[in-house]
């Protein structure tokens, strides 16, 4: 019957399977690895802190075939959905894995991970998180229903979050950055900013810390020890009151202020640091000179780069260089006149009073240059403001241009069913397509996910009038159920939900509408292959989100329970099952390694399995069908992406032939056979895009493809013949 066998969203490569939540059901944008830029992984408010303590990110398997892909170095970001807002920069330290911490976001460290696609990072560069409106409009493209969107990032994507994130880099106060104390530092981060390297390279600890707070003076001494370090109340007013926290990084970078040096320190007069002499012999000083300068003088470097010393250097692209006489002229407050007009008793007092000035006059002239690089920078950064507000109104737009070329084409697919109700379709030749079925038969399709939730709904389905009706719910949500028909009523049993993997099985009397419980499996299992063979019910292989399985139970309503029987040859996890004359054929799955595209066959009057000729192509996630004694192969995922590709069986000649393959590459579909047709509803396309087409195919007339109005978008579904 091919039915119930609707499987997971997990591409998988390595050994078990996980839960996913709803954004990951809908996995990927299929990136090749030349493509992919960076990803974003998912967290919560009570997860997030792990994430980062472990220093380790993750989300459900469904999202393994492109975390599989991530090299170290690349770029990665995280997104909280808790309060919607995006952490950056990080990057993988390791390839992207299977359960590389398989305990990780459980209680107590004691449980099964739901998120087993996982890769090690570290902090790139420590950012404030942008909240969605700010990230949105770069991956809208990304958007495939409101507030749910691919994580996988292309170049341009990846390159706009870093330009983005590295406008609000954390190098301020700790109460800047409260959100980022339990944060690894990473010493070998890269940090996209020159100051940040330079105040790196010369601090000792590599925990995240915020910028002392200084003096402006205090960027131009150099100190040998803790006693010259410390500064009085007085030493503190005399100094400029601008100090190195409100100082710009760009401002700090400009000027090449070098704030580790050697020890070795000779003393020199501050008013010495922005003087030229000319005389080779001013640049001697006795140790009685010395003893008479002024309190005032700072340390200074002996032998010290002039390029990392000079501030007039430093400041000659923003001021012309001019001597502290000229300046002093020109202020026309301070000249050697006043100066010599100073009260002293002699020689010494004049010097004093000479130094005092020359230090107030610097004092001045450094508070200026500050203002106006301060006046500068506020002018670029209102220009930048103003950029940044035309970026996002066009980003806006555009994606409310895709929304509306979307609703168009989504309007004129509704209009050319109406005109043509059978398939929307004409004959090469003009002439209207034969009608979708022409017989009145009904489906059952159960449960599937529409893009934003998991479905509890049962519901009838009429393809030939495209009509449904809701019939009784399931009594909760059953993820990667398994369905089938045994003795008039549907049987639903395993899959799984948030809370974990099931065991129970559940029936429905379409005659009275009521669900029945049965009795359970032999252990808590999913995307296991279902088949009614003679008045029994098979359950076939599954996995539990650990490992895959080769079991196989039979229900036997005369025994009223589930009997193991032979297993398998091989475990196989998301494979599809059919009976034809009594014996019962197996198809294609994951064994946990890789996806398989061999079959078998059981006879279950001598419980035993053979091995038959293998399909051509590998297939998870299939549909069998039979019909017409033959098998039918259909679509399914191999490995790297979704099929249209159809294989038909003859067990007579024992051998596989390829046949026409549907119109849309799909797998996670609802399938069935009724008489001499086949049915395929609804699935997931190779983009990952929710399909809300139904097909048809019949012997002699191939594949015919119609919109439908009445299922709308759906996946993961199970379908049964009423």
């Amino acid at each position: 019957m091919g039915a119930g066998r609707k499987t997971w969203t997990l591409h998988l490569k390595e050994k078990s399977v996980s839960q996913t939540s709803v954004n990951s059901s809908i996995t990927a944008r299929n990136l090749r690895k030349s493509d992919l830029a960076g990803v974003i992984f998912g967290c919560k408010n009570n997860t997030i802190r792990e994430c980062f303590s472990k220093q380790l990110f993750g989300i459900p398997g469904s999202h393994y075939p492109y975390v599989k892909k991530i090299d170290p170095g690349l770029p990665l970001f995280l997104f909280n959905y808790s309060d919607r807002k995006l952490h950056g920069i990080f990057e993988a330290t390791s390839h992207g894995g299977w359960n590389i911490d398989p305990t990780a976001w459980t209680e107590d460290g004691s449980g099964i991970t739901l998120y087993p696609a996982q890769v090690r990072i570290r902090v790139r560069m420590q950012c404030q998180p942008l909240v969605e409106d700010q990230f949105s409009p770069i991956i809208a493209e990304n958007y495939y229903r409101p507030n749910l969107f691919w994580f996988e990032l292309d170049q341009d994507q990846t390159n706009k979050f870093i330009s983005k994130f590295s406008s609000s880099l954390v190098i301020a106060s700790t109460k800047d950055m409260h959100n980022w104390n339990y944060l690894p530092c990473d010493p070998n981060a890269r940090q996209e900013n020159d100051y940040m390297d330079k105040f790196n390279d010369c601090k000792e600890s590599t925990t995240t810390s915020s910028l002392p707070l200084k003096p402006w003076s205090a960027l131009f001494k150099f100190e040998t020890c803790p006693d010259t370090r410390a500064m009085t109340e007085k030493e503190n007013a005399e100094s400029s009151n601008v100090n190195l926290s409100n100082l710009d990084t760009s401002f700090a970078d400009h000027i090449g202020v070098e704030t580790c040096i050697d020890s070795t320190i000779k003393k020199k007069s501050l008013s010495a640091l922005f003087t030229k002499s000319t005389d080779p012999g001013a640049s001697e000083m006795t140790a009685e000179d010395n003893n008479e300068s002024s309190d005032a003088s700072v340390g200074n470097v002996e032998n010290l780069d002039a390029n990392k010393l000079s501030i007039t250097t430093c400041m000659g692209t923003a001021f012309p260089e001019k001597p502290w006489s000229t300046w002093c002229e020109s202020e026309n407050r301070y000249d050697a006149r006043e100066v010599m007009a100073v009260g002293g008793d002699g020689e010494n007092s004049e010097v004093d009073s000479q130094e005092r000035k020359n230090s107030e006059m610097e004092s001045l002239y450094l508070r200026s240059v500050l203002a106006k690089l301060s006046m500068e920078l506020e002018d670029l950064k209102s220009s930048q403001s103003s950029q940044v507000q035309k970026i996002s109104y066009l980003e806006h737009e555009l994606v409310q241009s895709r929304n509306e070329i979307k609703q168009l084409k989504d309007r004129c697919k509704m209009l050319e069913y109406v005109s043509f109700p059978a398939m929307g379709h004409l004959a090469e030749d003009g002439s209207e397509l034969e009608e979708f079925n022409s017989c009145s038969d009904e489906l059952i399709l159960i449960g599937g996910f529409d893009g934003s939730s998991w479905l509890l709904g049962l519901d009838s389905y009429s393809p030939s009038q495209d009509q449904m009706e809701s019939l009784t719910s399931m009594s909760a949500i059953r993820r990667y159920a398994s369905a089938g028909r045994l003795n008039g009523e549907i049987y639903i049993f395993g899959g799984a939900n948030d809370d974990g993997w099931y065991d129970t099985v559940e029936s429905y009397n379409p005659l009275i509408k009521q669900w029945s419980s049965r009795p359970s499996l032999k252990r808590r299992k999913g995307s296991v292959a279902s088949v009614s063979l003679e008045d029994k019910m098979l359950a076939v292989g599954g996995g539990d989100g650990v490992e895959c399985f080769s079991e196989v139970e039979i229900f036997d309503l005369n025994v009223g329970r589930w009997i193991p029987t032979q297993s398998m040859r091989n475990k196989r996890f998301a494979a599809a099952a059919a009976e034809i004359n009594g014996m019962l054929y197996v198809a294609g799955g994951y064994n946990g390694k890789e996806y398989l595209k061999s079959v078998e066959r059981y006879d279950l009057r001598e419980h035993t399995w053979a091995r038959l000729d293998s399909m051509t192509t590998k297939r998870g996630s299939l549909s069998l069908v039979a019909m017409n004694e033959k098998l039918y192969a259909l679509g399914g995922y191999d490995g790297d992406r979704m099929v249209s590709t159809v294989e038909v069986f003859d067990p007579r000649a024992g051998l596989w032939r390829e046949a026409e393959s549907m119109n849309s590459s799909r797998g996670y579909f609802g399938d069935v056979a009724m008489g001499d047709s086949i049915y395929v509803i609804g699935g997931l396309d190779n983009d990952n895009q929710i399909l809300d087409t139904v097909e048809c195919f019949r012997e002699g007339h191939g594949w015919q493809e119609g919109f439908s109005k009445a299922i709308g978008k759906r996946c993961f579904l199970s379908a049964v013949v009423v």
